[in-house]
């Protein structure tokens, strides 16, 4: 099923198409964005505009005829702050329906914040403790407050960017006292959000929609090392970061930050009214970073549709986003065999086994478990070659819920699961971060013996025990059938290892004698044969009962 949604915002009308399989990640089609600031006069003087209504017409009718070209099943619509709160609204709504025949639903600020929710949840790995999910658009800024199972609190709150600037005059450089007015008006505003964060015990803040991704652009092109926002991948921005690029954008009257590297035109007379904001939020939850999300309102308006739609596709089970979308991608390469199942569970036993050795924690852990699962994911392309084509595929895989880093170190386990290890010449190994290498070094080890123990992708090993000793690790392989080749193979590999473990390895094999199939005995034989007591013996019983 191709669903698209069409989010009429107060800043920007945005639309996603998306194709939604059972039991798969969502798979994006398409994406479009029209800045058409309704909220320019809706917050000025509480009505939508003629020019801004003829605007925002115009590009709901093109966006629709693009879900059509694309053969979208279903067209969603929603609209927002602007158009709740504006006088005409309801007009607008109906010319929309009039002109163009799509039902727009106007949101309430819970269904917002719900739909962000859902759209933060998909995309995002919010298992653990609760996370603070900051999304400022032009009219409102909704905090909400949600882990893997639910949301737990949330807040639409008055301090959209285009809202802000009807009051503040964002198009000029703020300083001095007009400045102080801003930050105090922001941070009585959050105060309520900001203590039912820190009672729910929230430890990380995420930013979403598009004034986080238009501080991320902007900063990508000042040159931080964060991925591009357009990108699936999770950048992480300092608070310090946000501060300067707030006071910088602020200080600047609006010719100058036209000039600004990455700068949206669109958004230059607002966009420091927005870091403001975020960076109030993470100063009150003493944040030291805040972690950006692609995702917004439009993919909640897919998700709900697609799980409240009867003909839709069944949900995908469980809230774990990089088991899912780690899954995904081998399905999607045709990678279902039930070798990395084997190579995950082996690989896990060997990191076990020797944790006292290297010391990993279970970050490192479920990482290892990741790219047992998808290591192979080059053979899509060719065989011969298929650790480099794994190493690219996965970087380009669009993973959701994790880091770029992690990404790399993903890559990287998979590109030397074979053939030689890691060198200091190698591009895909100079990619990876020095500080993610040691670590990195020892998890292509234990992948490499578990691959190796799998060689036949037969799973004929049954179960490993690994043993530390003094001067050596020994690898207690059992199963059933020809594991000798799997061991043979394991040993092949083992260098990476031995090197990282500072010592060698030594394998010994057990091979398990197979169980026959139990004869079937004729049910005649097997039915009970019981002989009648002679009644001889029971005849001096009755003779003593009478005598007493």
């Amino acid at each position: 099923m191709k669903v698209a949604a069409i989010d009429i915002g107060s800043n920007s009308v945005h639309m996603v198409i998306v194709e939604a399989v059972a039991g798969r990640d969502l798979r994006v089609l398409a994406r479009e964005k029209e800045m058409v600031r309704l909220g320019d006069s809706a917050f000025g003087d509480g009505r939508i505009s003629a020019s801004a209504q003829a605007r925002a017409l115009s590009t709901i009718a093109r966006f629709l005829e693009l879900a059509r070209r694309r053969g979208a099943d279903a067209v969603t619509a929603a609209a927002t702050s602007a158009v709740r709160e504006s006088a005409n609204g309801a007009q607008f709504l109906a010319l929309v329906r009039r002109e163009t025949g799509q039902h727009v639903t106007l949101l309430g600020e819970h269904e917002e914040s719900r739909l962000i929710y859902l759209a933060v949840r998909d995309a995002m790995d919010l298992r653990g403790r609760p996370a603070l999910v900051v999304d400022v658009g032009g009219g409102s800024a909704e905090l909400l407050v949600g882990d893997a199972t639910a949301m737990r609190y949330a807040a639409s709150l008055p301090l959209g960017v285009l809202r802000l600037n009807a009051r503040f005059h964002g198009e000029k450089a703020l300083k001095g006292r007009r400045r102080r007015a801003l930050r105090e008006h922001v941070r009585e505003a959050i105060a309520p959000a900001i203590r039912a964060a820190r009672r729910a015990g929230v430890r990380r803040v995420i930013g979403t929609a598009g004034t986080v991704n238009a501080m991320a652009r902007i900063l990508l092109a000042h040159g931080d090392e964060i991925p591009d926002p357009d990108s699936s991948a999770t950048a992480r921005i300092p608070t310090r970061r946000i501060a300067d690029l707030a006071d910088r954008l602020l200080s600047m009257p609006l010719a100058k930050r036209l000039r600004v590297p990455g700068m949206d035109p669109a958004r230059a007379d607002s966009l420091g009214l927005g870091c403001v904001v975020v960076e109030e939020v993470l100063e009150a939850m003493r944040a030291d970073t805040i972690s950006t999300c692609r995702a917004a309102v439009r993919e909640g308006m897919v998700l709900d549709y697609i799980a409240t739609h009867p003909a839709g596709p069944r949900a995908r089970g469980g809230h774990d986003v990089r088991e899912r979308t780690v899954r995904d991608a081998a399905s999607r390469y045709a990678l279902d065999d039930p070798h990395g199942e084997q190579v995950s569970r082996l690989a896990l036993a060997l990191f076990d086994g020797t944790r006292r050795l290297h010391r990993l924690g279970d970050a490192e852990r479920e990482l290892l478990h990741f790219a047992a699962l998808i290591h192979d994911v080059g053979q899509h392309v060719e065989y011969r070659r298929h650790h480099r084509h794994s190493w690219y595929l996965i970087r380009n895989a669009e993973l959701q819920g994790f880091e770029p880093e992690e990404i790399d170190v993903l890559a990287c386990l998979a590109r030397y699961h074979r053939r030689g290890g890691p060198k200091d010449e190698h591009p895909e190994w100079q990619a990876l971060p020095a500080r993610r290498r040691p670590a990195a070094f020892l998890l292509i080890g234990l992948l490499r013996v578990a691959d190796g123990l799998d060689r036949g992708h037969a799973q004929e090993v049954e179960r490993i025990d690994v043993k530390v000793r003094r001067r050596s690790v020994v690898v207690k392989v059992a199963g059933r059938g020809a594991i000798d080749l799997d061991v043979l193979g394991a040993r092949s590999k083992a260098d990476v290892l031995e090197e990282a473990l500072g010592r060698p390895i030594d394998f010994e094999l057990r091979v398990m004698r197979r169980r026959r199939p139990a004869r079937r005995v004729p049910r005649v034989v097997r039915r009970a044969r019981t002989k009648p007591v002679p009644a001889r013996r029971a005849a001096p019983r009755k003779r003593r009962r009478a005598e007493r």
